[in-house]
């Protein structure tokens, strides 16, 4: 039986794991020198996807199953009404489904981990990167670096979307009743042709007075079924970005 632990902190920021000293591997049951493996070889997605990662990387890789998780049962329970778009759409923005305040709770207490701002910078940072090329380092923009943060980001009207994730400034009501600012949580949904209609206020399709879109419902849950689509390419780029900084984590300056 599983017994989860209660929400703890973040483990701090630890160094990458420093390269193996030992030159070799076992491929397919025997001991292989890496200099007789070609590159592209050693470094498949596969290899990637076994490695472990660091704690705090790791850590990433919960919230972001957190996430996706929580995003998924709120879709689940309240779903979305298409706006209104032309017949040709292939991508539909459904903005502030829910927002940051909301699911925060949630995502703690499904990933056993704090899911502050910071966090959702790092999710944010790490959807948006080509998982390619390193960021480049120039002053002054350490915070662009999600594993460089050491405190929580002020609020910022900058939207973001990448990976089918939207992220919106918008303002709720917190626990108080007071009006304040936070993220708006969404998603970009993948449409095919035709795959909707319009939906009149008397219940009708087609026309004039438009009330929104209907028969979208196909486009949420291939969304919702593409969760573990999103989470290995997470994995992969987590992977991809220890390959690309050494095997270590650049020092915090």
């Amino acid at each position: 039986m599983l017994i989860y632990s209660a929400p703890a902190p973040n483990p701090p920021l630890v160094p990458f794991p420093t390269p193996p000293s030992s030159r070799t591997r076992r491929v397919a049951g025997q001991d292989v020198h890496l200099d007789e493996i070609e590159p592209k070889e050693v470094f498949t997605s596969k290899t990637i996807e076994n490695r472990p990662l660091p704690s705090h990387l790791q850590t990433l890789l919960t919230l972001q199953h957190a996430f996706n998780l929580a995003l998924s049962l709120h879709i689940a329970t309240k779903p979305p009404i298409l706006p209104p778009h032309p017949p040709s759409t292939v991508r539909l923005e459904l903005p502030c489904l829910t927002n940051y305040l909301a699911i925060k709770e949630t995502v703690e207490r499904t990933g056993a981990r704090r899911f502050g701002t910071q966090e959702l910078a790092r999710l944010a940072w790490i959807w948006q990167w080509d998982g390619i090329t390193l960021p480049k380092e120039e002053k002054g923009t350490e915070d662009d670096n999600p594993f460089l943060v050491k405190r929580d980001l002020p609020f910022t009207p900058e939207a973001i979307c990448a990976m089918s994730y939207l992220i919106t400034p918008t303002r709720t009501l917190d626990g108080n009743g007071k009006r304040v600012h936070t993220y708006g949580l969404g998603i970009e949904l993948d449409l095919k042709p035709g795959e909707t209609r319009q939906i009149l206020h008397n219940g009708a399709e087609g026309g004039l007075g438009n009330k929104g879109q209907g028969g979208g419902m196909g486009a949420v849950g291939r969304w919702n079924s593409g969760g573990e689509i999103r989470h290995d390419l997470v994995r992969e780029k987590l992977g991809k970005w220890i390959d690309l900084n050494g095997g270590y984590e650049v020092s915090q300056r």
